[in-house]
């Protein structure tokens, strides 16, 4: 979710900018307008409810003093109505401006997140055709057929195994730290973040959607509702497993990154590994921006992974910057609690897919150009290669 101080003319922001990105991804820009109606209802109702607080402690000081002056009974009782509306006013306030704070964030959580000014507004890339890699794969004996697409067999699934083998340790090497897929948040990670979103007034989402939208996101799963220090920053995580079939045989990648402008060298950074680690398994393969409107609403850049033209243009990877849009979801903020930094400064993060086994599969294949005897010498080199 975006800063609401973005959407404040006041206080620096420039609503302009944010209705822009919104037209370039091809989103609803008036969300904009209607986010920047909600905040002004919400602000009004906000001071008028601070206002009838103040109203009402004034009521209970005036019926204190009343007692103190042991004043009489009709003085007392008229003290005693005027508190009891007070209060009746404030807490219809409190309910108004909760709701109101509610529907805000809701609307809020709908506009997506700032789109990095060089990402193109159409398409580098043609669709991928995988069809003919496919049938390879399928008379080679490498793949069948299921209900939902294809599966890896045979020599296809070792040479799955052996290339995950690869990614895995070349993830390793590159300084990654490895975690089990799916993930659970731990009960105190769930109820921190639970006690979050009702702050901001998301009380018609359940404790078991709170726990789903975490398992979702490996960030909120590890790091929801919490302080990063700077100098721990930044962490890198690989994603194994989970998911089964095809899933089992991809890795995800989370990085971690402080509070300034080190996410976008770090997404530099992955999607430089993510083609050394195609190329060093054989597969000629070259970097293509998404187009603004193909970006999710987390990404703010991402960039596509895909096999050169003679193995089909296969997508292998697929790697974006979200800037401190996810972090700010999960309450995952920079710094240190004590300096009074509370919803000011929010890590940032590049995450995606680097390694997709089943991508791999099709590319080699294409590569092959139907010769199955082609296809048996590369898997077999690949096999041998990550044994040694």
């Amino acid at each position: 979710m975006l800063d609401l101080l973005l959407f404040r003319t006041e206080s620096g922001g420039t609503p302009a900018v944010i209705r822009e990105s919104q037209r370039r991804r091809g989103a609803d820009a008036s969300q904009v307008d209607r986010v920047l109606s909600l905040d002004a209802a919400w602000r009004r109702l906000h001071a008028l409810a601070a206002l009838r607080h103040k109203q009402l402690s004034a009521s209970r000081k005036a019926l204190a003093a009343c007692r103190d002056a042991a004043a009489r009974a009709e003085a007392l009782c008229v003290a005693r109505e005027s508190l009891k509306a007070e209060a009746e006013r404030a807490a219809e306030s409190e309910r108004e401006e909760r709701a109101a704070h509610a529907e805000l964030q809701e609307c809020l959580l709908a506009v997506g997140n700032l789109v990095h000014e060089h990402a193109p507004l159409s398409p580098a890339a043609p669709q991928e055709d995988t069809s003919a890699a496919l049938r390879t794969l399928l008379a080679a004996g490498y793949a069948q057929q299921t209900d939902d697409g294809w599966r890896p067999v045979g020599v296809g699934l070792s040479l799955s195994r052996a290339l995950a083998t690869r990614a895995l340790a070349f993830a390793v090497r590159s300084g990654f730290s490895i975690v089990a897929a799916p993930l659970d948040p731990s009960a105190d990670r769930l109820a921190k973040y639970t006690k979050l979103c009702r702050q901001r007034g998301e009380q018609r989402a359940s404790e078991d959607q709170l726990a789903a939208e975490l398992r979702a996101q490996p960030l909120g799963a590890l790091h929801a509702a919490s302080w990063l220090q700077p100098q721990e920053l930044p962490l890198r995580y690989v994603f194994v497993g989970g998911g089964g079939g095809a899933e089992e045989w991809r890795l995800r990648v989370l990085q971690v990154c402080a509070d300034d402008h080190s996410c976008w060298r770090a997404l530099d950074a992955l999607c430089a590994a993510a083609l050394a680690l195609h190329r060093a398994a054989g597969i000629p393969a070259a970097l293509d921006e998404r187009a603004a409107p193909q970006l999710p609403p987390h990404d703010a850049r991402a960039f596509s992974v895909r096999a050169a033209a003679a193995a089909g243009r296969v997508e292998l990877a697929r790697l974006g910057c979200q800037a401190d849009y996810t972090a700010r979801r999960f309450g995952v903020r920079c710094g240190l609690k004590q300096l009074g930094e509370r919803s000011k400064r929010h890590v940032n993060t590049v995450s995606g897919c680097i390694f997709r086994a089943e991508s791999c599969l099709l590319a080699l294949a294409s590569a092959a150009q139907g010769d199955v005897k082609q296809l048996d010498a590369l898997a077999t080199h690949l096999i041998c290669t990550s044994i040694e």
